[in-house]
């Protein structure tokens, strides 16, 4: 069982190559801006068809990446595991989500919104 210690964000993030070249008052917006989330075995983090606000960064836990197919059946498209990120592409497509999310195990996350409003260009 994981304990809730505090988590420097800001160190967290120049470990995510997304991040890689930022100022470090980038990456303190960024920080500032982050979601902390917690979830039990089975809890959705979002639905298909849901929009995308931004990524999620898995810091505990599991999460399950799928999608019902047509004939009602799952599909697991991905299991990701502690330190693995997700959203990050569909977050740049102003798309919704073509998957759901839902915690294998408990579990604690991070989510960044507001990523959009960063100009990548000048990186």
């Amino acid at each position: 069982m994981q304990t809730n210690h505090p988590i420097n964000i800001e160190a967290l993030l120049t470990h995510i190559p997304l991040f890689n070249g930022l100022a470090a008052e980038e990456i303190t917006r960024i920080a500032r801006s982050t979601r902390e989330i917690h979830a039990s075995k089975g809890d959705i983090l979002f639905h298909k068809g849901d929009p995308c606000n931004g990524f999620h960064l898995l810091v505990y836990g599991q999460v399950k990446l799928a999608f019902t197919s047509q004939q009602g059946s799952e599909k697991v498209v991905e299991i990701l595991n502690q330190g693995q990120s997700f959203g990050e592409a569909i977050m740049f497509t102003d798309k919704p989500y073509i998957v759901f999310a839902q915690a294998l195990s408990c579990r604690r996350a991070f989510n960044f919104d507001h990523l959009c409003s960063l100009n990548f260009d000048q990186v």
